[in-house]
């Protein structure tokens, strides 16, 4: 890293441990830190916008509520990082590691997490509307009252995710092991009976048409079917 860039983490350090009495707070907007080594750096609230930290080790690193906005973090370690409150939106995350990340609160809009390792992560409460989880590792993270809105979900693996309460509208569910075992709550559960309920499904064999009849046709199946109706009412009962 250059001389300046050190000053500036320096400086930025001493102005956390003082409460802003003495250094000053880092505006790294744009800054090449590529390859760089931040291992528990406190970046806590830093500027961070634009910067180029491709395959950069922020393993523990304190970046929250830090402005990460188009930040390049393609293959950077934030391994067990805190990017809590943090602006990731737009930000290119792209096979990079935040296993057991903590996410919670964090702007991940539109953010580029494809092929991410995501395994265990926080990401509670985080926003992803529009992010790109294609092919990203999710598994056992904690994605409870996330907002998933029109996320790209294709070939992630959600086994074993929380996704309670999660807003999955105008999202793709995978369908695929990956999402085996994912834990729902009543929302996702009647939504996605609420869908297979409304399948054609006249080109089916016989077996399958009657078993199909018994589920909604009885009244457990037309009970969870027809809840999704209490979250949303511009959706008709069967």
């Amino acid at each position: 890293m250059k001389l300046e860039i050190i000053v500036k983490l320096n400086d930025h350090a001493l102005w956390l441990e003082t409460y802003g009495e003495c250094g000053s707070e880092a505006n790294l907007s744009g800054a090449n830190l590529s390859g760089a080594d931040l291992r528990e750096a406190n970046l806590r609230g830093a500027n961070l916008s634009g910067a180029d930290l491709r395959e950069a080790n922020l393993r523990g690193a304190n970046l929250s509520g830090a402005n990460l906005s188009w930040a390049n973090l393609r293959g950077a370690d934030l391994r067990e990082a805190n990017l809590r409150w943090a602006n990731l939106s737009r930000a290119d995350l792209s096979r990079a590691n935040l296993r057991e990340a903590n996410l919670r609160e964090a702007d991940l809009r539109w953010a580029n997490l494809s092929r991410a390792n995501l395994s265990r992560a926080n990401l509670r409460w985080a926003d992803l509307r529009r992010a790109n989880l294609h092919e990203a590792d999710l598994s056992w993270a904690d994605l409870s009252w996330a907002d998933l809105r029109r996320a790209n979900l294709h070939e992630a693996d959600l086994s074993w995710a929380d996704l309670s309460w999660a807003d999955l509208d105008f999202s793709a569910w995978p369908l695929w092991c990956g999402s085996f075992s994912v834990k729902v709550n009543d929302r996702i559960l009647a939504q996605l009976m609420m869908h297979i309920s409304r399948l054609d499904i006249s080109g089916c064999n016989p077996v399958a048409r009657y078993a199909f009849r018994l589920i909604f046709q009885g009244w457990a199946g037309r009970y969870l079917a027809n809840l999704f109706t209490e979250y949303r009412d511009d959706v008709g009962k069967i």
